[in-house]
C-alpha cells in the first residue's frame, strides 16, 4: 500500500510542478513582451522627437535589460526547477502538520479509496469462503 501511495504522490507532484513551471514561464514571457513593447515605444518616441530627451532613451535601455532579465529568470526556473519531490519529507510533513494542500488531500483520498477497495475485496472473499 505504501508503494501505491508513493507512486500517486510522485505522479501528482510531477503534474503540479510541470503546470507550475509552464505557468511561470508563460507569465515571464508575457511580462517580457510587455516590457519589451514599452521599451520599443520609448525608443521610437525618442527617435521621432524634435527635442531629444535622454531620459526616454535611458529608460528604454533599462526596460530592455529588465525584460531580458525576466525572460532569463523564467527560462532558468523552467529548466532547472526539479519535477521530483522527496516522499519522505512529504510524509514527515503530513504526519507533523496534517494534509496541507489540495494535492496532499488528493493523495490521501486516493490512498483511502484504494484501501476501501481492498477491504471490500477481502469482505467478498470472506463471505465466499463462509458460503462454501
Amino acid at each position: 500500500m505504501e508503494q501505491i501511495k508513493k507512486e500517486h504522490f510522485d505522479n501528482l507532484i510531477q503534474k503540479q510542478n510541470k503546470v507550475f513551471k509552464k505557468i511561470i514561464l508563460l507569465l515571464c514571457v508575457c511580462l517580457t513582451i510587455l516590457f519589451f513593447i514599452i521599451a520599443l515605444i520609448l525608443v521610437i518616441n525618442y527617435q521621432f522627437q524634435v527635442v531629444k530627451d535622454s531620459e526616454l532613451y535611458n529608460g528604454s535601455i533599462i526596460l530592455f535589460v529588465f525584460s531580458g532579465t525576466i525572460l532569463l529568470l523564467g527560462l532558468l526556473i523552467y529548466f532547472f526547477l526539479p519535477t521530483k519531490a522527496n516522499y519522505e519529507k512529504y510524509k514527515k510533513r503530513v504526519n507533523k502538520y496534517g494534509a496541507l494542500n489540495l494535492y496532499d488531500m488528493s493523495i490521501t483520498l486516493e490512498y483511502q479509496q484504494k484501501k476501501i477497495e481492498e477491504l471490500e475485496e477481502r469482505i467478498e472473499d470472506i463471505e465466499r469462503a463462509k458460503g462454501r
